[in-house]
């Protein structure tokens, strides 16, 4: 697709915020949008922010097919065009607010040399990156270009978590010199709020005496919050995707793919290991499960000539899993009891490890 087709776009894309304000019909802008970005078979996917909605329904309904593909609602006003034939869609282009999360993040990934391919790792790049007025859009490679892979489920992390633990690390370890650790937005914001007795209650469910329970060891942590990502900040670095959940990575042969980069940034390295645990019920069930998929994270890691500490990637992975799953507001994912209760116990070891005397 040439950048000409894509000038247009900023106009219907006002047209079409005016129209969704208004309440009025968006079948005209839609098609606009359509045409002004010159596609053929094409569906117009509208994403609104999950919290607003507008006028009385969700805009799912102007879709003619949902978009499956799990790149985050986060944005109001995000816009993603597909083609397809009906039965399988494949992913051309999307834009986002030109500030966002994905946005920066490409745009860096330019300068920094992003290895974005190994022997168990790929990542899914765009083609191109374009800012349209308030937008960025990103182009991405049709997804048949890696023939057409099976995006994993829950169940596939459950069968085989050593196969993700081995690509993290080496997507990790090449992507090692990017400056020091940044505390993701999603790991901070909202996570000092302290959680009523009622959302516990409701959240975890949890009786009454169990909750207040919880809040009292929750309100110990959140007094020190500032004191974990001291920590996290201090751990070696490397960057990290920060959101390997099933819906952001499949698996096509022997490589894991990697989609989704809205909150990738440098992160103590063995961060990455946080989501696996929590997927992964033998790992979230068992310690002894976990502190395997550890060890075999470190070793990856070390066979790629980076010898990390074992200790130090212990800490990367319990802190961010710490910091990620106490944030019930941000995260549906941490309204676990089982997990909520390992954040704790997790944060709580951090912070008395900190206080103790070496």
């Amino acid at each position: 697709m040439s950048s000409s087709a894509i000038g247009p776009w900023e106009g219907p894309v006002k047209d079409l915020r005016r129209a969704l304000k208004a309440g009025s019909d968006v079948s005209a802008r839609v098609s606009d949008i359509v045409r002004h970005a010159e596609l053929d078979e094409t569906v117009l996917a509208l994403v609104p922010h999950p919290r607003r909605r507008w006028g009385r329904r969700p805009w799912s309904s102007v879709v003619r097919q949902p978009l499956t593909l799990g790149y985050g609602a986060r944005f109001l006003h995000r816009v993603a065009v597909l083609g397809g034939d009906g039965s399988r869609h494949q992913l051309i282009e999307k834009a986002v607010e030109a500030d966002s999360n994905e946005a920066r993040f490409w745009r860096g990934s330019r300068g920094r040399g992003l290895v974005a391919s190994g022997a168990a790792f790929e990542c899914v790049e765009p083609l191109a990156v374009r800012e349209v007025g308030s937008l960025t859009v990103l182009y991405f490679p049709y997804i048949a270009a890696v023939d057409r892979p099976r995006k994993a489920s829950k169940g596939d992390l459950r069968r085989d978590p050593l196969r993700t633990v081995r690509a993290i690390a080496e997507f990790n370890a090449r992507n090692r010199e990017v400056g020091p650790s940044r505390v993701p937005r999603g790991f901070n914001r909202g996570a000092r709020k302290e959680p009523s007795v009622e959302q516990l209650s409701t959240l975890l469910g949890a009786s009454l005496p169990e909750a207040h329970d919880l809040q009292a060891r929750w309100r110990e942590i959140g007094e020190r919050w500032s004191a974990l990502h001291e920590q996290y900040r201090a751990l070696p670095s490397s960057l990290c995707h920060n959101d390997l959940t099933p819906g952001n990575v499949f698996q096509r042969d022997d490589k894991l793919v990697m989609l989704d980069f809205g909150w990738a940034a440098p992160g103590p390295i063995g961060s990455d290991l946080h989501t696996v645990i929590r997927w992964s019920p033998g790992a979230l069930h068992d310690e002894d499960s976990a502190e395997h998929l550890i060890r075999v994270y470190a070793d990856e890691f070390a066979a790629l000539d980076h010898p990390v500490e074992l200790a130090q990637v212990r800490k990367g992975a319990w802190i961010t899993f710490a910091m990620r799953f106490l944030n019930l507001r941000k995260w549906a994912s941490a309204r676990h009891p089982v997990a909520f209760e390992l954040a704790l116990r997790k944060a709580t070891a951090a912070l008395d490890d900190l206080s103790s005397p070496s």
